[in-house]
């Protein structure tokens, strides 16, 4: 369910579809990784500092006291990385 619901609306929105159903588990890493680090949200709810807090803290550190976040924690650098290829590689007009 949550592989077809998540390739229908990245078909409709960003016409990528068949992203999870072109896998062989259905892309169930990534679900699971993503139920695991929602259940600390709750707590950013009800303390938003600790939110604040967890952005000065080191990533591995971060990793260290959280565990289940590592799975975004590698896709947040990874797509960081292709942002920064991506404007790296643009050339700016010259003037």
């Amino acid at each position: 369910m949550l592989a077809a619901t998540y390739d229908l609306i990245s078909n409709y929105a960003f016409g990528e579809g068949m992203v999870c159903f072109g896998k062989d588990d259905l892309n169930e890493t990534y679900f699971a990784s993503y139920h695991n680090m929602v259940q600390y949200w709750y707590l950013g709810c009800y303390l938003p500092w600790t939110a604040m807090m967890t952005r000065m803290l080191p990533v591995s550190m971060v990793i260290a006291l959280i565990p289940r976040v590592k799975a975004f924690v590698v896709l947040i650098q990874v797509c960081t990385s292709y942002i920064i290829l991506y404007y790296c590689s643009l050339r700016l007009p010259e003037t």
